[in-house]
């Protein structure tokens, strides 16, 4: 029983889950509120999707001399999933998505790579401008996000909980144009220290 559980496991979801986690690093990175479910379903058709390519590559190797029959057994699919799915973890870890690696041991921590729709340039990581502009851009990250999940959940209500949502966001702008001053305030004086 243990070993079924082990194989559909190992076979139905260990290897996409590890492989979208190379691909994905970033928590909420496929959805911001059901990431996991994401990672799961896509995990699952990812691992299928892998048990038959592999199936497909060590069939396209014929048939073995001593046996007569083909590479496609147990004892060759095992070790062929079990390598991928070390590949895919070592890539995952690589980019950064698993931090706990670093709290087994320091020398295992892996930066998560720089978010594309961040503001914070990774050139510039020194000086107090450099930390208070990067403590304005994860805020101003924060409330872009709030404000569409805020977009969504009125699109999605009527008549009371919609006011109460449309309130919500007029607040979160008001403080979203104040940030954004901030920030520019921030680049202008930078520019002035740089040139």
């Amino acid at each position: 029983m243990i070993q079924t559980i082990f194989a559909v496991l190992f076979l139905f979801l260990v290897p996409g889950w590890v492989l979208v986690y190379a691909l994905y690093p970033r928590k909420g990175e496929l959805d911001r509120e059901y990431d996991l479910l994401y990672r799961l379903g896509l995990g699952s058709v990812l691992s299928i999707a892998i048990t038959v390519l592999l199936g497909f590559a060590l069939n396209s190797l014929g048939t073995d001399p001593v046996t007569g029959k083909g590479y496609v057994t147990a004892e060759v699919m095992w070790p062929g999933i079990a390598f991928l799915t070390l590949a895919f973890f070592f890539i995952g870890w690589f980019r950064g998505a698993f931090p706990f690696m670093g709290r087994l041991h320091p020398a295992l921590e892996r930066p998560l790579p720089r978010d594309p729709r961040s503001l914070i340039d990774p050139l510039d990581s020194t000086g107090a401008t450099a930390s208070r502009f990067r403590a304005l851009a994860s805020k101003r990250d924060a409330l872009r996000t709030e404000l569409r999940t805020l977009d969504r959940r009125a699109d999605a209500t009527v008549a009371e909980p919609q006011a109460h949502y449309r309130q919500r966001r007029k607040t979160l702008e008001e403080q979203l144009r104040e940030i954004d001053l901030q920030i520019r305030n921030l680049e202008e004086s930078r520019a002035k220290e740089l040139y």
